[in-house]
């Protein structure tokens, strides 16, 4: 997962921004391994934020490829900006969608927010985490996208 994270809860702070944080799951099994992994990073920052009005926290669950880009079809016309992470772990959800991306560099979920079939005017941002050795050079916690919205 990548880690879009810090930079999200900073630009949370300054009182202009909304933020939504939405994480995508797959529908089946494997959603409760999923949650677990990111448990208590999303526990903590939820619990931080209860009495916050400026910031919700969401789950979507979608089956497929398909449902994933219908998805973001739907969500991209809420946000002014969207923060994505240029390299998603492993996941059914993406299987074969890299093949059919015009810009890899910017990631699957990047590539297909970037694509002349998302309308609006929302602003993608890319990020990509960066490692110096074994520690991670971003303060970070992993977790999959950060949106911040009106």
């Amino acid at each position: 997962m990548a880690s879009v994270w810090p930079m999200g809860l900073e630009w949370h702070a300054i009182s202009m921004f909304t933020s939504t944080v939405i994480r995508i799951l797959q529908f089946g099994n494997d959603n409760a391994r999923n949650r677990k992994l990111d448990g208590d990073l999303i526990d903590a920052v939820r619990h931080e934020n209860m009495h916050n009005g400026r910031f919700e926290y969401r789950e979507e669950v979608v089956r497929d490829g398909v449902g994933l880009a219908k998805g973001l079809k739907e969500m991209v016309v809420h946000f002014d900006l969207m923060l994505v992470g240029r390299k998603q772990s492993p996941s059914p959800l993406l299987n074969g969608l890299g093949e059919w991306s015009e810009f890899p560099e910017l990631g699957v979920i990047g590539d297909m927010l970037a694509s002349t079939d998302f309308t609006g005017s929302t602003t993608v941002l890319v990020l990509q985490q960066h490692r110096a050795g074994p520690v991670l050079m971003n303060r970070g916690a992993p977790f999959q996208t950060i949106d911040v919205g009106n």
